[in-house]
């Protein structure tokens, strides 16, 4: 009996694994459907189908093996019992279990409100199972024991990490159903951007609270991905707030050479913070190479927005900033380097507004 239950856990991985594989499937699934004539809706929902079925059934094996005797490595550290309720409970309340319910709760949401999508980038549609299974489950937390004993420093069971993970899973996707909604808009409504800056910032809360289990690799570089994908989304979002004002379509160099500038931003929060000079090197070079290249991105396509060079520079550098966030050590004052980026947009309209209008009068 051991023996079979060992072999059905090693089908946690195994899910997870075909997550990640598959998703450049569903990004590129509607592209691929239309060449064949494939109805878009139809198969845009089958596609939002799969990473609930593959996670649902992750959770489904992952809370099994809390019950009776533990069945995988999650269970050996975080508890067990014969009670469904509890064992859920003690999954949740362990750092990989707890990234698999946020992940699943978050794409149980964007499948309900798939409708209110808008016709935005469809990668925003899985854009949270990247950090959140890709780095959060890479630890082995679910490989099959031979231990029929479990921890006996294992925390109390408690409901509250449940509904915390499932709250952050739900706002985490309806961020990104807002930001999905707003992106191939020209002008985005200033109450659209200001909540979801509220929506940014409650993720960010939940991400970065005191928590011992939430410090622990590399669960600890899942939630700071979070939060670098939410400070993207946002500042997307007030970026085309921005466009509302007449001097949007008068933009100067000024308010360009500051979003260039803003690049710098977490090499200076790593130097302040003690990092060598070698890494501060490589914080900067990174993000401000990004940051450039992705100011040419308008070059290939059409955008909407008057400050497309500006939107392409931060959309570089954020790219840029989730590499530091993988490959470097975690760090909070790297994620305080982010704001400059996060909050250049609010300065493009005083400053173009003044240069625009000192460029006329002389």
């Amino acid at each position: 009996m051991p023996c079979v239950q060992r072999a059905a856990f090693m089908g946690i991985e195994d899910l997870l694994l075909i997550q990640v594989l598959i998703l450049p499937l569903i990004w590129f699934g509607p592209t691929i459907g239309r060449r064949f004539d494939i109805e878009a809706e139809r198969l845009e929902r089958f596609l939002l189908l799969v990473p609930v079925a593959l996670l649902g059934a992750a959770i489904f094996l992952a809370v099994s093996g809390h019950r009776g005797s533990p069945s995988h490595t999650h269970a050996t550290l975080w508890g067990v019992s014969d009670s469904i309720l509890t064992a859920v409970q003690y999954l949740a309340g362990g750092p990989e279990g707890g990234i698999l319910i946020c992940a699943f709760v978050g794409s149980v949401w964007i499948l309900i409100c798939r409708e209110r999508r808008g016709s935005g980038p469809w990668i925003f549609t899985t854009a949270h199972l990247l950090p959140l299974i890709a780095v959060g489950t890479s630890s082995g937390a679910f490989t099959p024991v031979s231990s029929s004993i479990a921890s006996s420093f294992v925390p109390e069971p408690s409901f509250i990490p449940l509904m915390m993970n499932s709250a952050l899973g739900f706002l985490i996707a309806e961020l990104l159903i807002r930001t999905s909604s707003s992106m191939n808009y020209r002008r985005v409504r200033k109450y659209d951007a200001y909540l979801g800056f509220a929506i940014a910032l409650t993720i960010t809360l939940f991400s970065l609270r005191p928590d011992s289990v939430l410090e622990l690799e590399p669960v600890i570089q899942a939630y700071h991905l979070v939060v670098v994908l939410v400070m993207f989304s946002v500042s997307d979002m007030l970026g085309g707030s921005t466009e509302a004002s007449q001097y949007s379509s008068g933009m100067t160099w000024p308010s360009f050479a500051i979003t260039l500038l803003t690049l710098v931003g977490p090499g200076v929060a790593v130097f302040v913070g003690g990092a060598p000079n070698l890494s501060v090197l490589w914080a900067i070079g990174t993000v401000s190479v990004l940051g450039a290249l992705g100011s040419q991105l308008p070059r290939l396509g059409m955008d909407l927005r008057n400050r497309s060079a500006h939107r392409g520079a931060m959309f570089g550098g954020f790219v840029g900033i989730a590499l530091l966030v993988i490959t470097s050590e975690p760090s909070q004052i790297l994620l305080l380097g982010c704001l400059p980026l996060f909050s250049a947009s609010l300065f493009w309209n005083p400053i173009d507004r003044h240069f625009g209008l000192k460029s006329s009068s002389s």
